[in-house]
């Protein structure tokens, strides 16, 4: 058993598929349906990421995030805030090795960029879909 697709619910469909399909460089394994698409790594080796448009606002704090590594975090963190995200004003703690960014008029949602430890030079970008 393996994870075929993290899907991420969104308000902003056509906010969130220009985004993920531009930050990861994935592209829709099929032909987009109203509101729902599976986008896949062009090289297959990485997880699926799904959008599904739902009616409902986030209520509460997010229970899911991805981690997300580069090896150019802070050329990723300019990237991605280029393309859309926004840095958050949540504080960071002392010694934390990642900033925090959102996506605002897509999902309210919270996301990171992080220099991992175990990979030396590589950096991670998190989301928590609304």
């Amino acid at each position: 058993m393996y994870v075929g697709s993290v899907v991420i619910d969104c308000n902003d469909f056509a906010t969130m598929y220009a985004f993920w399909t531009a930050a990861l460089g994935y592209a829709p394994r099929d032909r987009p349906e109203e509101g729902w698409a599976v986008l896949r790594d062009p090289e297959g080796a990485q997880v699926n990421v799904s959008l599904q448009r739902v009616p409902e606002p986030r209520v509460g704090k997010n229970r899911l995030h991805l981690d997300l590594y580069t090896d150019d975090q802070a050329g990723e963190v300019a990237r991605l805030l280029g393309l859309g995200a926004v840095r958050s004003s949540r504080t960071p703690e002392p010694g934390e090795d990642f900033v925090t960014l959102q996506i605002l008029r897509a999902t309210s949602s919270t996301w990171s960029t992080r220099q991992a430890e175990r990979s030396p030079g590589c950096a991670g970008v998190g989301t928590s879909p609304a």
